[in-house]
């Protein structure tokens, strides 16, 4: 009878193991979707640069009127509002020229982050803060309103919060203090976004550090994160959370475990600057020199040259609210018709 009963009990076992290994190999076949088509090296920035919005496009938003709003690198905000096409600039009142981010804001002002501080736009005229008024520095690069209708800001020396109409500096803990080259420290912040009441602040040296109003906790190299250098973090309509870094490619974290997106799984580069989900459920994100990538369900395809798409290092993905698909970087802007992108400069095509 003894006997008996220690092999029901290594039958249980073997059934447990069976069970864990079977759910480890649905976990790691996630992680490896099918490639269609080739990558497609873009070798070259658009040639006809005289005629684009800019040559780099930096960020793409929508605001409630409907106006397209468009960060350069050069040429400060460029704003289509369905008829013509018009800039702001330093000359008009903006903190800066180097545009790194565009929101709107619940009081319907627009926030713009540059290399010269954070500008707000009433519609009029342009209202800036730098660092007398309490921000690190004046490169900004990220900016966020959060559920409860706070204003945080990040930029290459770490995170503030607006109180009483300045900022004042959040300490992000780190065993290091020192610059990861001669213009960012490991605190650089490069995005912010809210995930189930929480922030998750994407840095240029700690990975994501999520902050629930009192602590920080991270996810990094050390907990399964594919690289240290966050350019942006994003939850999907599954509540996956993706991750896209400059070193490591992109990762999708689903709480437990993390599914890695790199050379090995087909992408042609490492650095990855965006990641964004479409309202069909696609998942999109950046590889430099490489345009696009789609994941669509399990099936994970390529859009660059051969697609129409010439932008060498893509920085904004966005779809505004009637269903228009957008894209830009250094090549300047582009709209996807079909399967196909198509380069949008100063004289069209808006509407096609």
């Amino acid at each position: 009878m003894k006997k008996y009963s220690v092999s029901i009990h290594s039958l249980f076992v073997i059934l447990m193991m069976l069970t864990m290994l079977s759910c480890k190999a649905q976990n790691d076949s996630r992680s490896t979707p099918t490639f269609t088509g080739e990558n497609n090296i873009t070798p070259f920035i658009n040639p006809d640069l005289e005629n684009q919005i800019a040559e780099y496009i930096r960020n793409i938003f929508q605001d409630k009127e409907g106006n397209l709003w468009m960060g350069t690198n050069g040429y400060g905000v460029a704003v289509y509002d369905g008829k013509k096409l018009k800039y702001f600039n330093e000359s008009d009142g903006l903190s800066g020229s180097q545009v790194t981010h565009v929101m709107q804001a619940n009081d319907d002002k627009i926030w713009i982050t540059t290399h010269g501080g954070i500008s707000v736009y009433d519609g009029e005229s342009f209202k800036n803060y730098t660092t007398a008024d309490g921000l690190h520095n004046e490169w900004v690069w990220s900016v966020y309103e959060d559920s409860n209708g706070q204003i945080w800001a990040g930029n290459v020396e770490g995170l503030s919060k607006l109180v009483n109409n300045k900022f004042v500096p959040i300490e992000i803990p780190s065993n290091s203090s020192d610059y990861i080259d001669d213009r960012f420290t490991a605190q650089w912040v490069r995005h912010i976004t809210e995930i189930d009441g929480e922030l998750w602040i994407s840095t240029g040296g700690l990975g994501v550090c999520i902050y629930d109003g009192k602590k920080f906790r991270y996810l990094n190299e050390e907990n399964g994160l594919c690289n240290n250098d966050v350019s942006c973090t994003m939850q999907d309509s599954k509540s996956n959370i993706w991750v896209a870094t400059r070193f490591g490619g992109v990762c999708m974290y689903d709480g437990i475990s993390f599914q890695h997106f790199e050379l090995p799984n087909g992408i042609g580069n490492y650095e990855s600057i965006k990641v964004y989900e479409d309202s069909a459920g696609n998942v999109w994100f950046s590889a430099e020199g490489y345009g696009l990538y789609r994941l669509n369900g399990k099936t994970l395809q390529n859009y660059s040259v051969d697609q129409g798409l010439k932008v060498k290092a893509v920085q904004a993905i966005y779809e505004d609210e009637e269903g228009r698909f957008w894209t830009g970087g250094g090549g300047g802007l582009y709209r996807l018709y079909g399967d196909t992108f198509v380069n949008v400069t100063k004289d069209g095509p808006w509407k096609k």
